[in-house]
């Protein structure tokens, strides 16, 4: 069942492996169908858990709300701006601050600004950062120079900042 549910995790991303997946599952079939029926169920709700995050992601995307509200879960200090990443719902939103505010990893903030578009790929076969984005469950990219702090909640990701730091 393990090496099934493996085989179909990885062929979302790599197609070919889907072959791969079906004759191990014709294997199943041949020799345990109680164990084919029940690798066919796992997956089945696998499949669907997956498709229906990435709807969400993608209706989240085409619906850009007025304000977000996260935790903050990664801050990056850069020359003309800091990168704070929040948590939204399931999903990461990376918010550009150009003001500076003093933020703490944890904090809870509101943001409103502008949803910065993310160029496709111009270079063929080259690096994506708007696939990467999407993969790894981002949904904006936002310029703002105002997020509100609404409160502070202790935050596991506060042992990697200062690590990085």
């Amino acid at each position: 069942i393990v090496i099934a549910i493996t085989l179909l995790l990885i062929s979302i991303n790599i197609y070919y492996i889907f072959i791969i997946y079906i004759l191990f599952l014709i294997y199943i079939f041949k020799n345990d169908k109680t164990l084919f029926i029940f690798s066919i169920s796992i997956s089945l709700i696998i499949l669907l858990i997956f498709i229906i995050i990435k709807w969400y992601q993608s209706y989240l995307i085409n619906n850009y709300p007025n304000f977000i509200e996260g935790k903050i879960i990664d801050i990056n200090k850069k020359e003309y701006y800091q990168e704070i990443t929040i948590k939204y719902k399931i999903f990461k939103v990376i918010i550009n601050d150009y003001g500076f505010h003093k933020l703490k990893i944890g904090d809870i903030i509101q943001v409103s600004g502008i949803n910065i578009n993310i160029d496709s790929n111009h270079i063929p076969n080259g690096f994506n950062y708007q696939e990467y984005l999407y993969n790894n469950l981002y949904i904006y990219k936002i310029k703002s120079t105002n997020p509100k702090i609404i409160s502070h909640k202790f935050s596991i990701n506060i042992i990697n900042y200062y690590l990085k730091q």
